[in-house]
């Protein structure tokens, strides 16, 4: 998986997880930029299946489904799934080392 889309993956997570609560059609609020497909999310939320997705987006996915059917709290959805998409993406950089290189170089040396 590209790392650089994880962003787009939560996103359309998101939208999909939320409309489904709402009982409208998610596919106005997603793109095709991500890793998986606007239908892969659909079809991924439908079956509470999130395996197709990085790991902490998966684990997320899981719960967030669950706490929108307990409370309809669509912020804390939206905040399950964006720490684990940003820890998702941390873990990535972290593996390619010239990404890591070029952020550690690039960091202010504090006084």
């Amino acid at each position: 998986m590209d790392v650089s889309k994880y962003r787009y993956d939560a996103e359309n997570l998101k939208a999909a997880l939320k409309c489904r609560y709402l009982h409208i059609d998610p596919r106005v609020y997603m793109n095709d930029k991500g890793n998986l497909t606007p239908q892969e999310v659909q079809d991924a939320v439908k079956n509470n299946n999130f395996s197709a997705f990085s790991a902490n987006l998966s684990k997320a996915a899981r719960v967030a489904s669950v706490f929108l059917q307990d409370s309809e709290s669509a912020r804390k959805c939206d905040l399950l799934i964006e720490q684990a998409a940003f820890m998702d993406i941390a873990i990535g950089l972290v593996k390619d080392e010239e990404i890591v290189c070029a952020v550690s170089c690039r960091t202010p040396k504090m006084q």
